[in-house]
């Protein structure tokens, strides 16, 4: 599957910017724009459907930059976009399924064809950590980020391990941190091993250090016959 595209979600047209992830586009169904959508599997793919016979504002050359991409992921011809760097592109108008970019209100185009607004909004930028579908160590044990900080800076997060699968809750940034790798797993163990034996003053550093050595290979080395 190639991003991004429009999926129609309950009417709601749906930017997918990413795997199972997207924003809505409008404030169909009283829904907020860009609030996030994730979706248990890839929704279909609506895009040239959504675009035809539509305009709407192109708010700056970033904007122009993702129109393009969205058109070539779908398939759909461009027209004007050399200019998308200039700074002069303020409208967009797919005519005859191409996509036009034009430096003006196209007043006269929508008129004759008949044209309906629509909007095309930007996917998030990408932050370093926390994302929408990132793992995430809470009180509750690990869980899974479902929805970004509303407007107080709250998560909402999925609890996917444990006695608590399946709850949902609300945490600010500093309540998530990041599951340990299993590297880091790994060499917490190595550590506590390692203090277990050293600790015990009843035989000489040369057989903790053997029985330590010995444990090591028996639990994280050795392979079964």
């Amino acid at each position: 599957m190639k991003y991004p595209y429009v999926t129609i979600e309950d009417g709601s047209p749906i930017l997918i910017y990413k795997e199972c992830t997207g924003i809505f586009m409008d404030e169909a169904d009283d829904l907020s724009p860009n609030l996030t959508a994730v979706f248990a599997s890839e929704p279909e793919n609506y895009t040239v459907a959504h675009l035809a016979n539509t305009y709407g504002k192109v708010e700056s050359p970033e904007h122009a930059g993702f129109i393009i991409e969205l058109c070539e992921a779908n398939g759909i011809e461009i027209w004007g976009g050399k200019y998308a760097d200039s700074g002069l592109i303020t409208t967009f108008a797919v005519i005859k399924g191409e996509m036009q970019l034009h430096a003006h209100n196209c007043v006269d185009v929508i008129k004759d064809f008949d044209l309906k607004q629509i909007t095309i909004p930007m996917p998030p930028k990408k932050q370093d950590w926390p994302q929408v579908g990132d793992e995430v160590d809470t009180e509750t044990g690990l869980s899974a980020v479902k929805l970004l900080p509303d407007t107080q800076g709250y998560y909402v997060v999925e609890t996917i391990q444990g006695e608590d699968a399946g709850l949902y809750m609300q945490y600010q940034i500093d309540d998530l941190s990041k599951p340990k790798t299993e590297d880091e797993i790994l060499r917490d163990k190595l550590i506590e091993l390692t203090l277990n034996h050293m600790e015990n003053k009843s035989h000489p550093i040369e057989a903790n250090a053997y029985y330590l050595v010995s444990e090591i290979i028996e639990k994280y080395i050795k392979k079964p016959q």
